[in-house]
């Protein structure tokens, strides 16, 4: 008599073994408006306009291939890990927008966010932001700093060199590393900590 059993376990054990070993699918969002719940976790050269309403569902977010996000909204990004491809931005469009990073949020790469010029444009960063490469920004009429902004490659600009902007920090704001600059442009009130290390550079 033929005992089934231990086929059938080693079968299954198989197919356990290629369910692990099979990649996660980035779950790509499609370019449009949105007013609601935003399912999917990466924004590939598309643009994807937030309004009222909207929030992302997943924990994370990668934007990549010169990929947007109109941020057209009062709102935050609470405990999410956000990473920032090469030509990529989050543009807060619009007068009276605000766009917080909570605590428990983090955004790495080359870093762009900024806002239309619009009066009342607000950004305030109570997570940590790192700044690894290439040429980035961080600025609106209203910029605060009460988290972490670190860069350890490349430049970054923080608030922006004319009327309407302004910029403080209470919390940190370090340039880390060799060939590493980070402006301090225009109306920038620090209240916080500034740090230069590694050869990096705080202009």
């Amino acid at each position: 008599m033929i005992r089934w059993a231990p086929f059938l376990r080693a079968g299954l054990c198989f197919i356990a073994l290629l369910s692990a070993a099979k990649p996660a699918l980035a779950q790509v969002i499609p370019p449009g408006t949105y007013t609601g719940q935003i399912n999917g976790d990466t924004i590939n050269a598309a643009v994807v306009y937030v309004d009222a309403g909207a929030f992302f569902a997943s924990s994370t977010l990668s934007l990549t291939g010169s990929a947007g996000v109109y941020w057209r909204q009062v709102g935050s990004l609470n405990g999410m890990t956000i990473t920032q491809g090469n030509g990529t931005y989050i543009y807060l469009s619009g007068a009276s927008r605000g766009l917080t990073l909570n605590g428990a949020t983090s955004l790495t790469g080359t870093v762009s966010v900024y806002s239309d010029g619009s009066a009342g444009t607000a950004i305030t960063n109570q997570g940590t932001i790192t700044h690894t490469g290439g040429n980035g920004e961080i600025y609106a009429a209203n910029f605060t700093n009460a988290g972490t902004v670190t860069a350890n490659g490349g430049t970054l600009y923080l608030n922006y060199p004319s009327a309407g902007y302004s910029a403080t920090n209470t919390g940190t704001v370090t340039a880390d590393g060799a060939s590493t600059t980070v402006y301090l442009r225009g109306n920038f009130d620090n209240n916080g900590t500034l740090t230069a290390q590694n050869s990096g550079t705080l202009l």
